[in-house]
Protein backbone atom coordinates (compact mmCIF):
# COMPACT_ATOMS: atom_id res chain seq x y z
CA UNK A 1 0.00 0.00 0.00
CA UNK A 2 1.39 3.26 -1.35
CA UNK A 3 0.92 6.44 0.92
CA UNK A 4 1.60 10.35 0.08
CA UNK A 5 3.88 12.15 2.20
CA UNK A 6 1.57 15.08 0.94
CA UNK A 7 -2.22 15.12 0.57
CA UNK A 8 -3.43 17.32 -1.85
CA UNK A 9 -6.09 17.51 -4.95
CA UNK A 10 -3.40 19.03 -7.26
CA UNK A 11 -0.40 16.68 -8.17
CA UNK A 12 2.05 19.85 -7.70
CA UNK A 13 4.15 20.88 -4.65
CA UNK A 14 5.33 24.40 -4.27
CA UNK A 15 8.79 25.63 -4.19
CA UNK A 16 8.81 26.45 -0.73
CA UNK A 17 8.01 22.56 0.27
CA UNK A 18 10.60 21.34 -2.07
CA UNK A 19 13.32 23.75 0.15
CA UNK A 20 11.59 22.86 3.21
CA UNK A 21 12.53 18.67 2.43
CA UNK A 22 15.70 20.06 1.33
CA UNK A 23 16.49 22.07 4.69
CA UNK A 24 15.08 18.51 6.48
CA UNK A 25 17.82 16.75 5.30
CA UNK A 26 20.46 19.15 5.30
CA UNK A 27 20.11 19.15 8.71
CA UNK A 28 19.70 15.68 9.45
CA UNK A 29 23.30 14.89 7.09
CA UNK A 30 24.84 17.52 9.22
CA UNK A 31 24.23 16.09 12.43
CA UNK A 32 25.52 12.68 10.99
CA UNK A 33 29.02 14.55 9.62
CA UNK A 34 28.96 16.57 13.12
CA UNK A 35 28.70 13.29 14.90
CA UNK A 36 31.40 11.76 12.80
CA UNK A 37 34.38 14.28 12.37
CA UNK A 38 33.32 16.07 15.56
CA UNK A 39 31.88 16.08 19.28
CA UNK A 40 27.98 17.35 19.30
CA UNK A 41 27.88 20.86 21.54
CA UNK A 42 24.67 21.47 22.71
CA UNK A 43 24.51 24.92 20.58
CA UNK A 44 24.93 22.93 17.51
CA UNK A 45 22.23 20.52 18.47
CA UNK A 46 19.93 23.37 19.48
CA UNK A 47 20.27 25.27 16.34
CA UNK A 48 20.26 22.45 14.07
CA UNK A 49 17.30 21.24 15.67
CA UNK A 50 15.58 25.04 14.54
CA UNK A 51 16.63 24.24 11.28
CA UNK A 52 14.83 21.10 11.06
CA UNK A 53 11.63 22.46 12.57
CA UNK A 54 12.19 25.53 10.14
CA UNK A 55 12.24 23.04 7.36
CA UNK A 56 9.04 20.95 8.66
CA UNK A 57 6.98 24.19 8.14
CA UNK A 58 8.23 24.99 4.68
CA UNK A 59 7.80 21.41 4.06
CA UNK A 60 4.28 21.17 5.69
CA UNK A 61 2.52 24.63 5.75
CA UNK A 62 -0.87 22.79 6.37
CA UNK A 63 0.56 22.51 10.07
CA UNK A 64 -0.17 26.19 10.84
CA UNK A 65 -3.28 26.35 8.67
CA UNK A 66 -7.05 26.39 10.73
CA UNK A 67 -10.19 24.80 9.65
CA UNK A 68 -10.72 27.99 7.18
CA UNK A 69 -7.44 27.26 5.27
CA UNK A 70 -5.73 30.42 6.58
CA UNK A 71 -2.82 30.77 8.68
CA UNK A 72 -3.57 30.67 12.96
CA UNK A 73 -2.14 33.23 14.62
CA UNK A 74 -2.46 30.99 17.56
CA UNK A 75 -0.79 27.59 15.86
CA UNK A 76 2.31 29.71 15.01
CA UNK A 77 2.62 31.19 18.97
CA UNK A 78 2.40 27.53 20.05
CA UNK A 79 4.25 26.20 17.55
CA UNK A 80 7.24 28.62 18.55
CA UNK A 81 6.81 28.67 21.97
CA UNK A 82 7.25 24.33 21.85
CA UNK A 83 10.45 25.25 19.70
CA UNK A 84 11.86 27.84 22.44
CA UNK A 85 11.03 25.28 25.26
CA UNK A 86 13.14 22.73 23.24
CA UNK A 87 15.66 24.61 22.22
CA UNK A 88 16.39 25.21 26.11
CA UNK A 89 16.10 21.69 26.82
CA UNK A 90 18.26 20.75 24.52
CA UNK A 91 21.01 23.38 25.04
CA UNK A 92 21.24 23.36 28.91
CA UNK A 93 20.44 19.32 28.86
CA UNK A 94 22.90 18.05 26.26
CA UNK A 95 25.57 17.67 28.89
CA UNK A 96 23.50 17.05 31.95
CA UNK A 97 23.69 14.50 33.85
CA UNK A 98 19.71 15.36 35.90
CA UNK A 99 17.54 17.88 35.89
CA UNK A 100 18.94 19.60 38.80
CA UNK A 101 21.94 20.34 36.11
CA UNK A 102 19.52 22.31 33.80
CA UNK A 103 18.89 24.11 36.46
CA UNK A 104 14.58 23.86 35.75
CA UNK A 105 12.94 23.57 39.24
CA UNK A 106 9.73 22.43 40.35
CA UNK A 107 8.26 24.61 38.36
CA UNK A 108 9.10 23.23 35.36
CA UNK A 109 5.70 21.84 34.51
CA UNK A 110 4.44 25.21 34.30
CA UNK A 111 5.79 25.54 31.09
CA UNK A 112 4.63 22.14 29.57
CA UNK A 113 0.82 23.38 31.53
CA UNK A 114 1.59 26.78 29.26
CA UNK A 115 1.82 24.83 26.63
CA UNK A 116 -0.84 22.74 26.41
CA UNK A 117 -2.91 25.44 28.01
CA UNK A 118 -2.09 27.46 24.56
CA UNK A 119 -2.88 24.91 22.45
CA UNK A 120 -6.30 24.18 24.29
CA UNK A 121 -7.25 27.86 24.14
CA UNK A 122 -6.65 27.61 20.33
CA UNK A 123 -8.44 25.18 19.84
CA UNK A 124 -11.64 26.24 21.38
CA UNK A 125 -11.45 29.72 19.87
CA UNK A 126 -10.86 28.22 15.85
CA UNK A 127 -14.17 25.86 17.07
CA UNK A 128 -15.93 29.01 17.87
CA UNK A 129 -14.95 30.86 14.66
CA UNK A 130 -15.99 27.65 13.03
CA UNK A 131 -19.47 27.99 14.18
CA UNK A 132 -19.58 31.41 14.13
CA UNK A 133 -18.58 31.07 10.20
CA UNK A 134 -21.35 28.43 10.29
CA UNK A 135 -23.96 30.80 11.49
CA UNK A 136 -23.27 33.17 9.55
CA UNK A 137 -23.35 31.15 6.48
CA UNK A 138 -26.83 30.03 7.44
CA UNK A 139 -27.84 33.41 7.88
CA UNK A 140 -26.68 34.52 4.43
CA UNK A 141 -28.51 31.21 2.75
CA UNK A 142 -31.29 31.93 4.41
CA UNK A 143 -31.20 35.80 3.35
CA UNK A 144 -30.99 34.81 -0.13
CA UNK A 145 -33.29 31.89 0.09
CA UNK A 146 -36.17 34.57 1.54
CA UNK A 147 -36.79 32.81 4.81
CA UNK A 148 -36.36 35.50 7.45
CA UNK A 149 -34.05 38.33 4.96
CA UNK A 150 -35.21 40.78 6.24
CA UNK A 151 -35.72 40.75 9.92
CA UNK A 152 -31.50 39.36 9.36
CA UNK A 153 -30.28 42.24 7.07
CA UNK A 154 -32.23 44.53 9.51
CA UNK A 155 -30.27 42.99 12.45
CA UNK A 156 -33.20 41.85 14.56
CA UNK A 157 -32.22 40.21 17.69
CA UNK A 158 -34.43 36.95 17.15
CA UNK A 159 -35.38 34.91 14.82
CA UNK A 160 -38.03 36.19 12.92
CA UNK A 161 -39.39 35.91 9.47
CA UNK A 162 -41.07 39.96 9.57
CA UNK A 163 -44.82 38.44 10.75
CA UNK A 164 -43.33 37.86 14.18
CA UNK A 165 -43.12 33.78 13.78
CA UNK A 166 -40.55 31.90 13.17
CA UNK A 167 -39.34 31.72 9.56
CA UNK A 168 -40.32 29.00 7.53
CA UNK A 169 -39.79 27.08 4.72
CA UNK A 170 -41.58 27.46 1.69
CA UNK A 171 -43.58 24.11 0.24
CA UNK A 172 -43.22 22.17 -2.54
CA UNK A 173 -46.25 22.32 -3.64
CA UNK A 174 -45.75 24.01 -6.67
CA UNK A 175 -48.81 24.13 -7.68
CA UNK A 176 -49.87 26.58 -4.51
CA UNK A 177 -49.38 30.31 -5.50
CA UNK A 178 -46.75 31.92 -4.20
CA UNK A 179 -48.65 34.84 -2.78
CA UNK A 180 -50.01 31.79 -0.29
CA UNK A 181 -46.32 30.66 0.36
CA UNK A 182 -45.55 28.26 -2.71
CA UNK A 183 -42.19 28.33 -4.95
CA UNK A 184 -41.90 30.41 -7.62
Amino acid sequence: MKRKLIHRTDENISYLQIMGFIVIIAGIIYLFIRQLFSNLSSEVIAIDFFTIMLGIIFAFPDLLKDANNGLSTMRIVVFMVINVFCLLALKLGWEAKNFKDIGVDQYWTGIIAFVFGAKATQSFFESKLAVATTQAETTLLNNSAGTGGAAAAAGAADANDGCGGPPGKPTEDSELPVSKGGVA
